[in-house]
C-alpha cells in the first residue's frame, strides 16, 4: 500500500518478486516430490499375459475348423475370422 504513485509501484514490484519466489518454491517442492515417488517395481514374476503366451498363429484347414467343438470355435473365433479376412484380401478364396 502506498500513498504516492512511487510507493504503489514499489509495492507492485515487491508483490511480483514475492510471487515469483513462491512459484519457484512450489516448483522446487514439486520436483522433489516427483523424484521421491516410487516408480514401477519389477515383481520378479515372468510376463504371463495372453500375448506373451502366444507362440504364433495356428493354421487350420477346413476340416480342422469343422472338427472344432463349439467351445474351441468360440475361443478362437476372432483369430479365425481375422485369418479368413486376411486370406480373402490376398485373393485366396
Amino acid at each position: 500500500m502506498g500513498a504516492t504513485e512511487e510507493e504503489i509501484l514499489q509495492s507492485v514490484e515487491m508483490v511480483k518478486v514475492k510471487s515469483a519466489e513462491i512459484l519457484n518454491a512450489v516448483a522446487v517442492q514439486q520436483q522433489r516430490e516427483w523424484q521421491a515417488m516410487p516408480g514401477v517395481q519389477p515383481s520378479g514374476a515372468p510376463a504371463a499375459g495372453p500375448l506373451e503366451n502366444m507362440n504364433g498363429q495356428k493354421q487350420y484347414s477346413a476340416q480342422d475348423i469343422n472338427m472344432l467343438s463349439d467351445q474351441e470355435y468360440a475361443r478362437n473365433r476372432v483369430q479365425l475370422l481375422r485369418a479368413a479376412g486376411d486370406e480373402f484380401r490376398r485373393g485366396n478364396r
